[in-house]
C-alpha cells in the first residue's frame, strides 16, 4: 500500500510507525496451504504462520530509503485518519 504513496510523494502514512510487526510473505502463506491441502498428518492441526523477526514501519521505511536511494518522509497518522483511509 505504500509504493504509490512513495513514488507520488515520497510519503508513508503510519499510525503507529514505532510500533514492531512481524510480516510474512504471501507466497510463504500459500506454500504451507498447499503442503496442508496435500500431504497427509495435518488434520486438526494449527499452525501459527509468522516472519523471522519483528520489524517497525519505520525501520521498514528505513530499509525501503536505503534501497532506492531517496528519503521518505513519514506522517503520523491519529487513529481515526488510520481508520479511515485504510
Amino acid at each position: 500500500p505504500w509504493a504509490a504513496s512513495i513514488r507520488a510523494e515520497g510519503i508513508v502514512r503510519s499510525a503507529y510507525p514505532d510500533v514492531p510487526v512481524v510480516s510474512i510473505h504471501e507466497e510463504d502463506i500459500a506454500d504451507v496451504a498447499v503442503s496442508v491441502l496435500l500431504e497427509d498428518g495435518h488434520s486438526g492441526a494449527t499452525y501459527t504462520l509468522t516472519g523471522p523477526e519483528s520489524i517497525s514501519e519505520r525501520d521498514m521505511v528505513g530499509a525501503i530509503e536505503a534501497s532506492i536511494g531517496r528519503s521518505i518522509r513519514i506522517e503520523k497518522l491519529t487513529q481515526l485518519q488510520h481508520q479511515t483511509v485504510g
